[in-house]
């Protein structure tokens, strides 16, 4: 069997399994590690002073400290819906699923299993989703996947930004597929405009996290800074607006996914008076566990400020 032909049974199963786009590429230095490293050298990480660590830029630029025995990247992803209807509050897509990395690695295993059993070979693997130091939408640029919008997300020409991207580091070679050279972009300023608080860079595609209203609400343990926090209207847990206002999102109509969602009912708590473990019991297994009882509480007062001042 030859590898072309191998390629295309690993991309036939990747669909089965409800992976929307698939593709290779290898364990090379990736092409936009220099654009990381220029977001790093300006502070633009905000309060993840992990990013800046000596050992993730390392694993960033050399996929193989990640997995010694890579030869071949699989890079996958899955569409999820952005649609959702806003009540009091607004979340982001992601978080009206469950936590998606153990879905989206547990879909991957699965894949690499048939893989092996279709193509009768022993094919080992380092799956990462969202979960190890890895620069995984330049690496499904090289795979030809897509382009990186002027939002930092990896626009797909079918599925636009979104998607979840997951990569399989395999211990097989794999040929790399041509890498996307297009900038579909063109003129566009929508992301930009769409954005209250201007944490977009339009011209090095990077994103000021400071300023970003996902991570003031997610990634952020401490108090938001009072000029963003005006800004966050009624966002309490990260925000879809550039996303919503990509043209390329209106393509994906279909927003089929694989990943179970589940209901978040957020506004059923805005008298603030859940407890820590009411609160675990509810968001287990959820995005929104990340932020903890005392970060939703914080996100809820501040859009009900915001709420108020709006009427």
């Amino acid at each position: 069997m030859n590898q072309s032909f191998q390629k295309e049974i690993i991309k036939a199963e990747a669909e089965k399994f409800g992976f929307c786009f698939s593709g290779f590429t290898d364990p090379r230095i990736p092409d936009h590690y220099p654009n990381y490293l220029e977001w790093i050298e300006s502070k633009k990480y905000a309060s993840m002073s992990y990013l800046a660590r000596t050992d993730h830029i390392e694993k960033r630029r050399n996929p193989l400290l990640l997995y010694s025995d890579c030869r071949s990247i699989l890079m996958l992803g899955i569409s999820i819906r952005y649609d959702f209807e806003t009540s009091l509050f607004s979340t982001a897509s992601f978080a009206h699923y469950w936590d998606y990395h153990q879905q989206i690695s547990e879909l991957c295993s699965q894949l690499l299993g048939r893989i092996s059993n279709r193509l009768n070979l022993e094919i080992h693997a380092k799956i990462c989703s969202d979960s190890s130091p890895i620069l995984e939408r330049s690496l499904a640029v090289q795979a030809g996947l897509g382009w990186i919008g002027r939002n930092s997300m990896l626009i797909h020409p079918k599925y636009g930004s979104t998607t979840l991207l997951a990569e399989c580091l395999l211990d097989y070679e794999f040929e790399p597929d041509a890498p996307f050279v297009e900038d579909r972009c063109g003129k566009c300023q929508r992301c930009i405009d769409s954005c209250p608080t201007g944490c977009i860079d339009p011209i090095t595609r990077t994103i000021d996290a400071h300023r970003c209203i996902s991570y003031q609400t997610i990634e952020n343990h401490g108090e938001i800074d009072p000029v963003i926090a005006t800004l966050c209207h009624n966002q309490i847990f990260g925000c879809d607006l550039c996303v919503k206002a990509c043209p390329w999102n209106q393509k994906n109509l279909s927003n089929l996914s694989p990943l179970s969602l589940h209901q978040i009912d957020i506004g059923e708590m805005k008298d603030l008076e859940f407890s820590d473990a009411e609160f675990k019991e509810k968001y287990q297994d959820t995005p929104i566990l990340r932020i903890k009882n005392s970060g939703l509480k914080r996100n809820i007062r501040n859009a009900l400020s915001n709420l108020a001042k709006d009427c």
